[in-house]
């Protein structure tokens, strides 16, 4: 969560809150000690610093051309490593019109005597391959952020590559994101009150000093969400994903 407090601040209303609100950020979604997967280019055809030779992935490509390809151009890499893809999809509610995400995640393990399809274990808009022979996103899928993971097994402990989510929404995240969308959330939270937290102002006394459980029964003020949201729906703190060393 630390690593992601930096990165990009969503500003949700209390009814997008109560109704599952979700926008897929480009926020960290890994930490640990393999070299991270070096990712150039935006939007939904980003490509990665895996080089495939002369691989050109398709429909006939299988898990064993594909291991081959990776290992021998890739000093990094090694037969029994994996490499994961993350994807988190933006979506909206046709009723409520309130945004969700859609999350899937496929991997495929180096394996260099698999003879099954590439594409029948991964989505296939994660695992194309560029006209300079990289490993990259394909067009077509839709908004959101995705993102790749190189793991392998060390001293009994899962290693991985530190990664962040590539930005495919753009759209929705300047929605959601600056000023407008901050002064939006805060209203729906009865505004700003933040006098007393200004150097200098003098403390009400007397009647007017109450505390809302004193006057009217409330509880606490509750502050405005400056978070994404969750897959589920819910509109809890984002999670950096740590199975490094």
């Amino acid at each position: 969560m630390k690593a992601n407090m930096k990165l990009t601040d969503i500003y949700l209303t209390r009814g997008e809150v109560v109704g599952g609100a979700c926008i897929a950020a480009p926020y960290q979604l890994t930490q640990g000690s393999l070299p991270s997967i070096v990712v150039v280019g935006k939007g939904e055809v980003a490509k990665t610093d895996i080089f495939l030779g002369g691989l050109k992935i398709d429909e006939t490509t299988t898990v064993k051309e594909f291991a081959q390809a990776v290992v021998s151009n890739n000093a990094d890499y090694d037969y029994g490593d994996q490499i994961a893809f993350f994807d988190v999809l933006q979506k909206v509610n046709a009723v409520t019109f309130i945004p969700y995400c859609q999350f899937s995640a496929t991997n495929v393990l180096l394996d260099k005597a698999s003879e099954v399809k590439l594409w029948d274990l991964v989505n296939k808009h994660g695992f194309a391959s560029s006209e300079d022979g990289f490993l990259m996103h394909a067009e077509g899928e839709g908004d959101g952020v995705y993102g790749w993971v190189h793991s392998r097994k060390g001293n009994g402990k899962t290693l991985v590559s530190t990664q962040t989510l590539i930005a495919n929404n753009a759209e929705m995240i300047a929605e959601y994101t600056g000023d407008q969308a901050y002064r939006r959330s805060v209203k729906t939270y009865g505004g700003e009150t933040n006098a007393f937290l200004t150097l200098g102002t003098m403390t009400t006394s007397g009647a007017e000093a109450a505390t809302p459980s004193e006057e009217q029964g409330g509880s606490d003020e509750e502050l405005p969400p400056v978070i994404g949201g969750d897959e589920n729906g819910g509109g809890g703190d984002d999670e950096v994903i740590d199975n490094g060393d």
